[in-house]
C-alpha cells in the first residue's frame, strides 16, 4: 500500500515538475516575443525619426549654405572697405553698403527632428549608435552658432548702431526712412573710428561666426553621406565626377604672392595644395564656390572664368589674391 502512494507522489510530483517547466517556459518564451516585439519596435521608431532627421538635415544644409555665402558677401564688401576701395557714389547707388554693421545674419538650426530622436533614444541600446553619436556631435555644435549670434547681436545693437547715432546727425534718416545723406558718407569714407569697427565685426562675424557656419556645414555633409548609404537614398552632391567641376583641377599661380596652388582629386574630395606644403580639402557651398577646411575658419575658394581664362580667387577677412590657371 504505502508503494502504491509513494508511486502515486512520484508521479504527481514529476507532473507538477512538468507542468512549471512548461509554465515557466511559455513565460520565456512570451517574454522573449516580447522583448524582440519591442525592440523591433524600438527600431522601427529610430528608423522613422532617423530619416526625419535626415530631412531635417537636408533644410540644414541648405540654409548653412545659404548663410555662408551671405557672410562671404559681407567679407567681399569688409575687403573694399579696409582697402579704401569705395567711391563716395557707391554709397548712394547701393545702400546696403551703409547697413555693413548695422545687421548680421543668423544661422538658424532646426532641431525638432533630432531633439524627438534623442528622446526616445535608449542609452544601452546600440542600434544606430554611430548615426546617433555623430548626430550629437553635429548639433552639439549649434551652442557654439547661438553664442556668437548673441556676440552678433550684441556688438550691432550695444556698439555699432550707438557709434553710428553719435557721429551722423541724419542717422535717423538711414535707419528709419532708409535715406543716405552727405554726413554719414563722408563719415564712412573718412573715419577711423568706422574702420576700427567694422575691423572688429569682421573678427566677430567672419573669424568666429563664420568658423562655427563651416563646421556644422562639414560635418553636416559628412553625415548626410552616411545616411545616405546607411538607408540607400538619393542626395545631392556637388562634388560628383560627372559635374562640371572637373574643369577646375589643375595648377594656378598668382603673381602677387608668387606661389602655386594645385587643385587635385580624389575619392569625390577636391584637394588644396598650396607650394606643395599642406594640403586642405574644400567644400562646396556651390558648383563654384568653396571654402577651404583648415582650422579657425577657412579661406573662400572662388572660381571665374573669364573668357578663355579661368581663375581662382582666395579671399577673408580683407585679403583677396587671384590665381590664374596655367594652361599646358
Amino acid at each position: 500500500m504505502k508503494s502504491i502512494i509513494d508511486n502515486k507522489l512520484k508521479r504527481y510530483l514529476f507532473y507538477a515538475i512538468g507542468e512549471l517547466c512548461l509554465i515557466v517556459l511559455g513565460i520565456l518564451v512570451a517574454l522573449y516575443i516580447n522583448n524582440r516585439n519591442a525592440n523591433n519596435q524600438y527600431k522601427k521608431q529610430i528608423d522613422n525619426n532617423l530619416l526625419r532627421a535626415y530631412s531635417e538635415l537636408e533644410g540644414n544644409i541648405e540654409e548653412a549654405q545659404e548663410t555662408i555665402l551671405k557672410i562671404k558677401e559681407k567679407d567681399s564688401l569688409i575687403y573694399l572697405v579696409m582697402n579704401d576701395l569705395i567711391e563716395p557714389e557707391a554709397y548712394y547707388k547701393d545702400i546696403n553698403l551703409a547697413y555693413l554693421i548695422l545687421f548680421f545674419y543668423n544661422l538658424n538650426i532646426e532641431d525638432k527632428a533630432f531633439q524627438n530622436l534623442i528622446s526616445i533614444n535608449v542609452a544601452d541600446n546600440k542600434y544606430k549608435e554611430e548615426l546617433l553619436s555623430s548626430l550629437k556631435e553635429l548639433y552639439s555644435i549649434n551652442e557654439n552658432i547661438k553664442e556668437v549670434n548673441q556676440r552678433m547681436s550684441t556688438f550691432v545693437y550695444d556698439k555699432s548702431l550707438p557709434m553710428l547715432a553719435k557721429n551722423t546727425k541724419t542717422f535717423g534718416d538711414l535707419t528709419y526712412k532708409g535715406e543716405i545723406k552727405k554726413d554719414v558718407v563722408d563719415f564712412f569714407i573718412t573715419s577711423l573710428e568706422y574702420k576700427s569697427y567694422v575691423s572688429q565685426y569682421a573678427i566677430i562675424a567672419i573669424k568666429n561666426q563664420l568658423k562655427h557656419n563651416q563646421d556644422f556645414l562639414k560635418k553636416a555633409y559628412s553625415l548626410r553621406s552616411k545616411m545616405t548609404n546607411e538607408y540607400n537614398l538619393d542626395s545631392k552632391n556637388l562634388l560628383k565626377k560627372d559635374s562640371l567641376i572637373s574643369q577646375y583641377k589643375g595648377l594656378y599661380s598668382s603673381k602677387t604672392l608668387k606661389d602655386t596652388i594645385a587643385i587635385k582629386f580624389a575619392n569625390d574630395s577636391i584637394l588644396f595644395y598650396r607650394n606643395k606644403e599642406f594640403q586642405l580639402n574644400l567644400i562646396p557651398l556651390t558648383k563654384d564656390c568653396y571654402f577651404t577646411d583648415n582650422e579657425g575658419g577657412g579661406y573662400f575658394v572662388s572660381f571665374l572664368e573669364k573668357k578663355d581664362t579661368l581663375r581662382m580667387e582666395l579671399n577673408l577677412l580683407s585679403n583677396k589674391y587671384l590665381y590664374e590657371k596655367i594652361k599646358k
